[in-house]
């Protein structure tokens, strides 16, 4: 069996204590004193405050990156759609059906998906970077759904109400999937 000092080419150090937090981040130390080993890893980030967008909503569906974003629908049921550039939102084409808890997490800014929501659970609206574009429907309609992928390939599963079933987009249109989990 190998051992740390042969995988490393060198022990474990043995400390009474643990070291600073200066230059120890990915080294592992044995600490005496508790009789534990510990490893140092990277401090996890912080939210900070961005630039508001122009139209107050909640419910929304948001896709894209931190310098290349974009939301649309929302409650009050709206077809409002903005898009961000790391600064500033801006009011852009809406999209064609007001709907809100849609999907999230779908393409990106050039080129997302707007799936399901409240009241139009089945809708597919496909954003090019101008303007949105009613596609194929899901087989199965859903609000409050979650999503992953790309305007080309993706999946969409759960939802109200309570679904288990899982949608993948191949574009032009979704298809059922059938998901075992084990």
């Amino acid at each position: 069996m190998a051992t740390y000092k042969g995988i490393q080419g060198y022990s474990v150090q043995t400390l009474a204590s643990d070291p600073t937090a200066a230059n120890v981040e990915g080294q592992l130390w044995y600490n005496s004193t508790s009789s534990t080993y510990k490893i140092a890893v990277a401090a996890a980030g912080a939210w900070s405050s961005g630039n508001n967008v122009n139209d107050a909503r909640d419910e929304a569906t948001l896709t894209g990156t931190v310098t290349a974003a974009i939301i649309a629908g929302g409650e009050p049921n709206t077809v409002n759609c903005e898009t961000y550039n790391g600064s500033t939102w801006t009011e852009v084409n809406n999209c064609n059906t007001a709907r809100n808890q849609g999907c999230t997490g779908i393409g990106v800014q050039t080129g997302a998906l707007f799936v399901g929501g409240q009241p139009s659970p089945a809708y597919v609206e496909q954003w090019d970077g101008t303007s949105w574009t009613e596609v194929a429907d899901l087989a199965t309609g859903r609000y409050g759904l979650g999503g992953t992928g790309t305007s080309s390939l993706g999946l969409i599963g759960a939802g109200e109400p309570l679904l288990t079933s899982v949608e993948e987009w191949n574009d032009p249109a979704y298809s059922a999937k059938t998901v075992t989990v084990s």
